[in-house]
């Protein structure tokens, strides 16, 4: 048997074993002992709340949703993978973003739940791209959605929103008409830093563009073509690709760097109508909407995850389903949502309802990551009197862990994270109804080459107010973070490479 006393908060870790093998009261400080000790500590924990959870009051709807997902895997124990779906299509191919989620798993994950529950609404609190909400909208469900990122919020409106087709093939024929008529732009377009992130023809190429656009008077029409030009701007700035952050490519890459922006910007908005329309036909088929009753159907806020009841205008109770991937730690060491869109909101942001965008995210390249889920570090004081700690063993001991390695600034980093995931957690627990299903697809990811046991903080934060019903793994095809992502000691660091999908059930 194995009693932990627990840690000391200054850097040291006393560990009490009853084993002749550990001397009782030692204090280890040695990194190869620390992480081994770490590792009992882990199990043991994870044990005892396993032991507290052998009581699990399951009811036939719960039954039918594993039972359905693990027919699934019966035959390929792989399914959940979807190795076939390498590439995206139709409507999911409007623009690039950052991290987006497999729209096949989600279709067939969400039928599941809407075939077992009979659900009629769902709510995405961190939308993105908005895979959710279309495979939502797919299962005739009015669908909830919700960013910090402006650039996302667009994104969906223009995914999700119904616009005439007729009035979006006028305005690009109006479009290239106007724009082959203009030999040069009245005046190029002109922020902070555009000369470093542009070569001077493709500034010119794209003021061009954006000022043709910005006469649209429809308002979806322009924000449709927006969005398109945004995309554009994703390709031809001199960043890496092989990255979501900022990073100037080479001078020898960018000299050489010769592309027809007209073109490619014509190109691009061609295709994302016919994809538009191809999406509307294919709810129109199935009898889910028609083109008044849409909008009704779809429901979005641009704002903060941790104050959603502001945004978006939801009763209690009200939401049957919650599918989402929160973000799995800060932006700034994760993925760097808000680097990816400044550049292209710069462009765009004259053109967007100024109501639904808050302009201070705009300060600086960092804003709105330094906006998002523990973008702001908070003090040690703070963190330790927060109750955080005491909600969530696991955090608890990663937390000190990080502290007895001298990790000061990252154990701040994964707590302030935690404290904000946890009050957007709240916010959730508020909008589902009782008996409704949340679903969250994280992963576990590393830091100072630990892994955080993401998966089972939300477990222990959760377990007031809602039953763990089941939890499966799938790996990540086709991903874009490298392998390896950083160094810790000189060694590198493996990223991700599985997702985690945990089922809840709401029982208050």
């Amino acid at each position: 048997m194995i009693k932990i006393c627990g840690f000391h908060l200054k850097h040291e870790i006393i560990f009490i074993k009853k084993f002749d093998h550990f001397l009782n009261n030692t204090v280890y400080k040695d990194l190869s002992i620390i992480l081994e000790i770490f590792k009992y500590l882990e199990y043991y924990s994870l044990l005892i709340y396993n032991l507290k959870k052998v009581v699990i009051f399951m009811n036939a709807v719960d039954r039918k949703i594993i039972e359905a997902i693990e027919n699934r895997k019966s035959s390929n124990h792989q399914y959940w993978d979807f190795k076939s779906a390498t590439k995206k299509s139709g409507i999911h191919t409007l623009m690039r973003y950052p991290a987006t989620m497999v729209p096949e798993m989600q279709q067939e994950l969400i039928k599941i739940l809407v075939e077992s529950t009979g659900a009629k609404n769902i709510l995405d609190p961190f939308m993105g791209s908005g895979t959710v909400l279309i495979e939502g909208l797919r299962n005739n469900l009015t669908v909830y959605g919700n960013d910090i990122n402006p650039l996302a919020y667009y994104l969906c409106k223009s995914k999700l929103k119904y616009i005439p087709i007729k009035t979006l093939k006028r305005e690009l024929e109006n479009l290239e008409t106007r724009i082959e008529n203009i030999d040069i732009s009245n005046s190029e377009y002109y922020f902070e830093k555009i000369d470093k992130w542009f070569k001077p023809d493709i500034i010119s190429s794209l003021s061009k563009l954006r000022e043709e656009i910005m006469k649209i008077n429809n308002q979806e029409v322009k924000e449709f073509f927006l969005v398109t030009l945004a995309d554009i701007v994703t390709q031809t700035k001199n960043s890496q690709s092989s990255t979501f952050k900022l990073h100037i490519k080479p001078e020898d890459v960018i000299e050489n760097y010769q592309v027809d922006v007209i073109e490619l910007y014509f190109d691009k908005l061609t295709k994302n109508i016919m994809n538009y329309e191809s999406f509307i036909h294919e709810i129109r088929e199935a009898k889910i909407c028609n083109s008044s009753s849409q909008n009704k159907k779809v429901k979005l806020s641009c704002g903060d995850s941790k104050s959603l009841s502001q945004k978006l205008k939801i009763n209690d109770g009200e939401i049957d389903l919650i599918v989402t991937s929160p973000p799995y730690g800060d932006n700034h060491t994760t993925v760097t949502y808000g680097q990816f869109s400044i550049l292209p909101l710069h462009w765009i942001k004259d053109g967007i309802k100024k109501s639904t965008l808050d302009m201070s995210l705009l300060n600086n390249f960092n804003s709105i990551d330094t906006a998002s889920l523990g973008g702001k570090n908070a003090k040690v004081e703070i963190i330790e009197t927060s109750g955080i700690l005491e909600d969530s063993a696991h955090l608890n001991n990663f937390y000190n862990l990080l502290l007895s390695l001298g990790q000061i600034e990252k154990a701040r980093k994964v707590a302030s994270f935690i404290i904000d995931f946890k009050l957007t957690l709240n916010e959730l627990s508020k909008f589902l109804k009782r008996d409704g299903y949340m679903v969250l697809v994280v992963g576990n990811r590393k830091v100072h080459n630990i892994e955080v046991p993401f998966d089972n903080i939300i477990r222990e934060l959760l377990e007031n107010e809602f039953n763990f019903i089941h939890k499966f793994d799938r790996k990540i095809i086709n991903k874009k973070i490298p392998t390896k992502i950083s160094r810790v000691n000189a060694n590198p660091v493996e990223s991700m490479n599985n997702e985690i999908i945990l089922i809840f059930r709401k029982n208050v």
